[in-house]
């Protein structure tokens, strides 16, 4: 059996386990959507600061004109009219953004002082400036798009992007990530972890207290944070010490919710790192598996258009 058939095989296994865990949680989130709809509208204006499509009350001014509209993405207002703004809704307005900007800025330290990167691309990558020219693609982008709406929601779940290299794992996993924190306003906390770069990170503090002083403040707030991401798991040598490493991880983040991406099947990562490893891996990964295998190298491909 090859790697993509084994990875469909574990999707139906955990579809079916963990349909009744995420059904009310996904008929709530559901709900919530449709009553917006109800009373907000799209009007052709995109949010200056995240390019998303704005929203405004269906209910009018009494005079017929419509009310300011915001961004149901990022939490970006539209400044109410200059004329009518009070000296009072002035300052609550700017008192808002003052807030709102001070939250974006802290929730972007965090994800970078705790993080451990490889490349630029956690913190650039968006669902904006992913490039899709195939139907594989297309369809990698829809189930990430699903799997940031079902984190967005609140979901508590496990997810793996599994894909040879250059797919656009890291790409579609920093999208996922940064779509649901400019969703939820900035107010979530998310660490993004290289996993080659992190074991190498982990051995130098052995003879580096400075570094040392990182990577345990990093294990503290891995159990803390809303969101881990753990990228290019498996692409390190398998060795006792780094199975130990991964085990510390699965154990922090086996209740809350992990983003892995990797280019092993699922029947390689068991084997590489055991079952009860696995387990804690699986245990909220239901049917968010995203598989592209079958796509060419991205890297490559965004070069050329580059």
């Amino acid at each position: 059996m090859d790697s993509v058939e084994e990875a469909q095989k574990e999707l139906e296994y955990n579809r079916k386990i963990n349909d009744g865990k995420t059904k009310i949680k996904s008929d709530v989130g559901r709900a919530m959507e449709a009553a917006m709809r109800r009373l907000f509208e799209h009007y052709g204006a995109k949010c200056p600061e995240c390019g998303a499509l704005m929203w405004r009350p269906k209910q009018r001014h009494p005079d017929g004109s419509p009310r300011p509209g915001a961004c149901g993405v990022c939490g970006y207002m539209e400044p109410i009219n200059g004329k009518s703004e009070t000296k009072e809704q002035r300052e609550k307005r700017l008192k808002f953004q003052a807030e709102k900007k001070s939250t974006k800025i802290t929730a972007i330290a965090y994800y970078g002082a705790y993080s451990c990167f490889a490349t630029e691309l956690p913190q650039t990558a968006r669902f904006t400036n992913f490039i899709v020219k195939t139907d594989q693609q297309r369809r990698a982008f829809n189930q990430a798009q699903a799997v940031a709406n079902k984190l967005i929601h609140g979901e508590l779940i496990h997810s793996f992007i599994v894909g040879t290299t250059g797919a656009g794992k890291t790409h579609l996993a920093s999208a996922i990530a940064w779509q649901t924190l400019m969703a939820k306003q900035y107010r979530y906390k998310m660490i993004f972890i290289d996993w080659p770069g992190w074991i190498g990170k982990v051995k130098k503090a052995m003879n580096d207290p400075k570094t040392q002083v990182e990577v345990d403040k990093t294990l503290s707030e891995i159990s803390l944070a809303d969101l881990v991401i753990i990228d290019d798991i498996g692409a390190e040598r398998k060795t006792d010490y780094t199975v130990e490493q991964i085990e510390k991880i699965s154990r922090k983040r086996e209740d809350k919710r992990l983003l892995l991406t990797t280019n092993l099947a699922a029947k390689e990562l068991k084997e590489k790192y055991g079952q009860r490893i696995w387990s804690r891996f699986r245990v909220f990964l239901g049917d968010n598996t995203i598989l592209m295998n079958d796509i060419p190298d991205y890297r490559v491909h965004q070069t050329k258009i580059m």
